[in-house]
C-alpha cells in the first residue's frame, strides 16, 4: 500500500512538472514564434509588453506552481480590490479571470497548459493594468484638462521586476507605484473617512435661499446652518445643544463655527453668510467625495519629484510650499492669473534656474495693447510716471510726441518694446525667478503686497506673485544669501542676475482639496472652471487602453 501511494505521489508530481512545461512552451510559441494567441488574449491591453516580461524569466508562468494558481493570485486580488481605496473603481475585465480559476482543492487536477499560459496571460495584464492606474492614473490628461501641460507618467517596467523575478510580493511592488507624498496619504486617508460617513447613511442638510444671514441676524434658516456646521465638525456638540435653546438666533459660537468654516473653504472670514458661503455649504457629501476623487487623480497624473529641494505652486489654492527632502520647509500665499483664457496660469512644470533683483519689467504684447497703450494714450504723463521707456530693436530709448504714439497706437504694429525701469513701483517687485516654460511665466515679488490680504487672489497676468519672495529666494540660493543680504543688494536698485547653486523643480499643479498636517481637509472653489470634465470622467468604467502608458523598457532580472 505504501509502495503504491509514493508511485502515485511521484506520477501527481511528474504530471505538475509536465504541465508547467507544457504551459511554459505555449508561452513560449504565443510570444516568441508567431503562434496564434486565443481569442480570449488578443484584445488586452498590456500585450506589447508581454514578450520582454515573459523572456526575462525564461517563460515560466507566473501565476501558477504546478499546475495550480500560486499566492500571488491572491496578493492581486487585494491589489485590485485596493484600487478603491485610491478613488479609482476598478475596470470590470479585471476579474474575467476568476471564473476561469479552478475551486482551488488540493486534491484538484493539475490544469491544461493552455488554459494555465492563457490565465497567467490574463492575470499578468490585470497586473499591468493596476499598475499603470496607480502610477498614471486612470484618465489621459491631455483628454481633460487642456491647461495641464506637464510630462506624462508612464509605467516603468522594471518596478515590477521583484514579482517577476519572484522576490517580492505583487502587493508590495504596486504600492509604491502611487504617489508617496504625505498630501497624498492624507487625502486618501479624508476619502476613506468621508465614503465610511457616506456609507452609514450621512447626509448633509441643505441651506435654503435666502439673504445673507450676519451675528444677531434671528431666522428661521439659522437652524439649518447650526445644524449644518455641526455635521461638518467646525460647532462643537455643547455648542450646538445650548444654541438649540434659541434655534433660530444667530449667536456668537455659531459665528465663531461660521468662521472656522470659512477658513477651511478658503471664503472671507466674516461670519456672513452670503452666496459663496452658502454655496460652499450646501455642497454634498458625494460632491466633496467626487472632489477628493478628482484630486487624487491630478497627483497620479504628476511626476514624481526626486530627492532634494521642489516647488509646488497650488494654483487653485493660491498656495506655494517649498519642500525639502519631501517635507515642507516653507509656505506662502501667492497670487495666480485671473481666470479667462488669456491670463488663467496653466499647469506645468520647468526647473528655476536663477533670479534677477530688481528686475526690468519687459511689457508683453498684449499687455501693451490691452491695457498699457490705452492708459498712455489716455494719460500723457503715464509712461513717465511709470517709469515706463520705449526702446527700438538696438535697445536704444525712444521719444515720441502724443500725437506721434497715437498714430503708432493705432496702427496696430506697434514698432517698440516698452521696459519699466527697475526699483520702486517696478510691477516684478525685488526680485523675479526664472524657470524657463513655453507661457513666459515666472514666479515674482509685486508693487501691491496688500493683495495678499484676500482670501481669493486671482489677480495677475498668468505670472504667480509672492508674498515672501526674498526669504523664498534665500533659501534657493543656499549658504552663500540669506534674506538680509538680499534686502541690502535689492535696496542698491541695481539689476543683478544670480544663479541657483542646483535648479530647483517647480511643479505649478491645479488642486481643489488637501489635507492639513493636522488631518483638516481643505477644499477650494474651482475658480478655473477646470474640474467638471475630470469629474465626469469618473462615472464610466475608464480606460481599457493601458499600453501606451508603459515605458519601453524590460525588467533586468
Amino acid at each position: 500500500m505504501w509502495l503504491l501511494f509514493v508511485l502515485g505521489c511521484g506520477l501527481a508530481l511528474a504530471a505538475t512538472a509536465r504541465a508547467d512545461e507544457a504551459a511554459s512552451a505555449r508561452l513560449r510559441g504565443w510570444l516568441t514564434a508567431g503562434v496564434e494567441l486565443p481569442a480570449s488574449l488578443k484584445g488586452l491591453s498590456s500585450r506589447s509588453s508581454w514578450g520582454r516580461l515573459y523572456a526575462a524569466r525564461d517563460y515560466r508562468p507566473l501565476w501558477f506552481d504546478q499546475g495550480r494558481p500560486n499566492e500571488r493570485v491572491q496578493q492581486l486580488r487585494e491589489a485590485v480590490a485596493g484600487l478603491y481605496a485610491e478613488g479609482i473603481d476598478p475596470p470590470a475585465r479585471l476579474a474575467d479571470w476568476e471564473a476561469e480559476l479552478p475551486a482551488g482543492e488540493d486534491g484538484a487536477a493539475p490544469m491544461a497548459a493552455e488554459r494555465i499560459a492563457a490565465l497567467d496571460l490574463q492575470l499578468t495584464d490585470t497586473l499591468l493594468t493596476v499598475a499603470t492606474l496607480l502610477s498614471s492614473g486612470v484618465t489621459q490628461p491631455a483628454a481633460l484638462d487642456p491647461t495641464w501641460h506637464l510630462p506624462a507618467n508612464r509605467l516603468d517596467l522594471k518596478a515590477l521586476e521583484g514579482v517577476f523575478n519572484g522576490g517580492e510580493a505583487v502587493t508590495a511592488a504596486l504600492a509604491k507605484l502611487s504617489p508617496q507624498t504625505a498630501e497624498y496619504r492624507r487625502l486618501r486617508e479624508a476619502l476613506a473617512d468621508y465614503r465610511a460617513r457616506a456609507a452609514a447613511g450621512e447626509t448633509w442638510v441643505s441651506l435654503p435661499e435666502g439673504p445673507t444671514l450676519r451675528p444677531g441676524d434671528i431666522a428661521p434658516e439659522v437652524a439649518v446652518l447650526r445644524q449644518r456646521l455641526l455635521q461638518g465638525g467646525e460647532l462643537a456638540p455643547a455648542a450646538a445643544e445650548i444654541g438649540a435653546q434659541w434655534p433660530e438666533l444667530y449667536d456668537d459660537p455659531l459665528a465663531e463655527a461660521v468662521k472656522a468654516f470659512q477658513a477651511r473653504h478658503g471664503l472671507t472670514e466674516d461670519a456672513e453668510v452670503g452666496p459663496k458661503t452658502r454655496a460652499a455649504l450646501n455642497a454634498s457629501l458625494d460632491q466633496r467625495i467626487a472632489q477628493l476623487r478628482a484630486v487624487l487623480e491630478r497627483w497620479r497624473w504628476m511626476p514624481r519629484p526626486g530627492p532634494g529641494k521642489y516647488l509646488l505652486v497650488n494654483t487653485a489654492g493660491f498656495r506655494l510650499a517649498l519642500y525639502k527632502d519631501g517635507q515642507p520647509d516653507l509656505e506662502m500665499r501667492v497670487i495666480v492669473g485671473v481666470p479667462d483664457k488669456k491670463w488663467a496660469t496653466p499647469s506645468f512644470t520647468a526647473p528655476v534656474q536663477s533670479l534677477v533683483l530688481n528686475p526690468y519689467w519687459n511689457v508683453p504684447r498684449n499687455i501693451l495693447y490691452d491695457e498699457v497703450l490705452p492708459d498712455a494714450l489716455a494719460d500723457p504723463a503715464y509712461l513717465e510716471r511709470k517709469r515706463i521707456r520705449l526702446l527700438d530693436e538696438t535697445g536704444e530709448e525712444v521719444a515720441l510726441s502724443p500725437e506721434e504714439l497715437r498714430d503708432l497706437a493705432q496702427g496696430g504694429n506697434f514698432p517698440y518694446r516698452l521696459r519699466q525701469d527697475a526699483g520702486a513701483g517696478n510691477a516684478l517687485g525685488r526680485v523675479k525667478l526664472m524657470l524657463p516654460n513655453q507661457f513666459d511665466i515666472y514666479l515674482h515679488d509685486t508693487n501691491r503686497p496688500w493683495l495678499f490680504q484676500r482670501s481669493y487672489r486671482a489677480f495677475s497676468h498668468g505670472c504667480i506673485r509672492l508674498e515672501k519672495p526674498l526669504t523664498l529666494a534665500a533659501r534657493l540660493l543656499g549658504d552663500d544669501w540669506d534674506e538680509a543680504k538680499l534686502n541690502a543688494a535689492a535696496a542698491t536698485a541695481k539689476n543683478r542676475t544670480l544663479k541657483l547653486p542646483a535648479p530647483t523643480p517647480a511643479y505649478i499643479v491645479y488642486l481643489t482639496a488637501w489635507v492639513e498636517a493636522n488631518g483638516r481637509v481643505q477644499f477650494r472653489e474651482d475658480h478655473y472652471r477646470r474640474e467638471g470634465p475630470l469629474l465626469a470622467a469618473f462615472q464610466p468604467a475608464p480606460s481599457e487602453r493601458v499600453a501606451s502608458r508603459i515605458a519601453d523598457s524590460a525588467p533586468a532580472m
